[in-house]
């Protein structure tokens, strides 16, 4: 519950049930009626969606992970294998050339 104008709603709300029956009016309950079913309404929705876009989020998690491969090279073999199977001691195939330290000596 933390948005604010569900909160505004709840508290006037209350406020308006509480003056209706302090103050003796006979229908006093029926206004913050409709608000709380309105507000119950909304909150039912809005955690239906999200849990809607949560199961969404998990399938296409899962999909990428499946679809989510790299080389290796195991056993001298070139493998593919998906990121959750890689290992410390896989060895990545590359096309790149990798600086090395060298050591510069001085002759004089």
């Amino acid at each position: 519950m933390q948005d604010k104008i569900i909160l505004i709603l709840i508290f006037m709300a209350s406020i308006e049930l509480v003056f209706g029956q302090v103050f003796g009016h006979r229908d006093g309950w029926v206004e913050p009626l409709a608000i709380y079913c309105t507000v119950l309404v909304i909150i039912n929705v809005r955690s239906g969606l999200d849990w809607k876009r949560e199961r969404m989020f998990e399938a296409l998690s899962k999909k990428v992970a499946a679809t989510n491969l790299r080389y290796v090279v195991r056993g001298g073999q070139q493998l593919q294998v998906q990121d959750s199977d890689i290992v410390v001691a896989t060895w990545f195939p590359s096309t790149r050339i990798w600086p090395r330290p060298s050591l510069a000596t001085a002759s004089s």
